[in-house]
């Protein structure tokens, strides 16, 4: 049917995988070991129930697909980003159960280019097995979202092969995925593009909209007054185009996700029960760490 059925994982494009995995680990994360894509551009992971952190660099730009009108090149739009924006939040990855029938919808309303895109990589596992994992894809695109990455993809692979309860033991206690806040100076009119990618309806209110997905996490689309409120960084108040700014992140225990901040030095703060972190502190994302209870 090619419908949306939540947040698959981010995106955060790195300087470096040393810089990414250095963040990472000092907001309380276990990492992955790194992963090589065969289109020049190399991972590691933060695992978590259900969904993932990807932190991204640039590995062998020669190896890149050339972006064509019929063709997005993920390698390629990750290296715009970092080029125009610097290190952060580039691209938001859900979860669909047919990406042909998705990108068919999609190509009905002007919303992609090209046919849906796979590849193949190897992961270890944390006894250092190498196994294949596969992965199909459909990228949206919107000449407002240049900044602000869509695709959905389906995952071709055993679960057990990508997943690993080693992998998803963190020292802040991260459960799951639970938002992604995007800042948009034009709110209602992002928010029109993403309910038509996501086949959603959104719920509005001042100052935001927001747009729940069939798990249950959503995807909050506030002004840059609003997001200054709520993570107190004004990063985002010179944007003209949308931008994903930041993480929710369900926690088994605030007081362990704030010791071990407090540990690493990384600066935060509370809001309405919710211990945010200022994008300014953890490489161009804002996270903010919820209860589980």
């Amino acid at each position: 049917m090619g419908t949306i059925g939540g947040i698959d994982h981010t995106v955060v494009m790195a300087e470096s995988l040393e810089e990414a995995t250095l963040t990472a680990h000092r907001l309380g994360f276990r990492t992955t070991p790194p992963a090589a894509h065969p289109f020049g551009t190399a991972n590691v992971l933060v695992q978590l129930q259900g969904g993932y952190l990807e932190f991204l660099a640039i590995l062998d730009e020669s190896l890149f697909p050339e972006e064509t009108p019929d063709r997005f090149s993920f390698p390629s739009f990750n290296r715009d980003f970092l080029i125009g924006e610097g290190a952060g939040l580039s691209l938001v990855a859900l979860k669909t159960d047919d990406p042909e029938a998705l990108r068919e919808r999609l190509a009905a309303d002007g919303l992609t280019r090209g046919p849906t895109f796979s590849f193949e990589r190897t992961a270890l596992s944390p006894e250092g097995r190498e196994l294949p994992v596969a992965f199909t894809l459909v990228f949206a695109t919107h000449p407002e979202l240049v900044r602000a990455g869509v695709f959905a993809l389906v995952h071709r692979h055993p679960p057990e092969n990508f997943w690993h309860a080693a992998y998803q033991a963190h020292p802040n206690t991260a459960r799951a995925m639970r938002g992604i806040t995007l800042v948009s100076p034009h709110i209602e009119r992002t928010a029109e593009i993403f309910a038509s990618i996501t086949g959603i309806a959104p719920s509005k209110t001042a100052g935001r909209v927001e747009i729940t997905l069939p798990d249950g996490s959503t995807l909050d689309i506030v002004d840059a007054a609003t997001f200054e409120r709520r993570f107190g960084s004004n990063a985002f108040s010179d944007k003209v185009l949308a931008r994903f700014a930041a993480m929710t992140i369900e926690v088994d225990s605030l007081e362990t996700a704030a010791s071990t901040l407090t540990a690493s030095g990384v600066p935060f703060e509370t809001w309405e029960g919710a211990i945010v972190v200022a994008p300014e502190h953890a490489g161009g994302v804002g996270y903010r760490f919820i209860s589980a209870d």
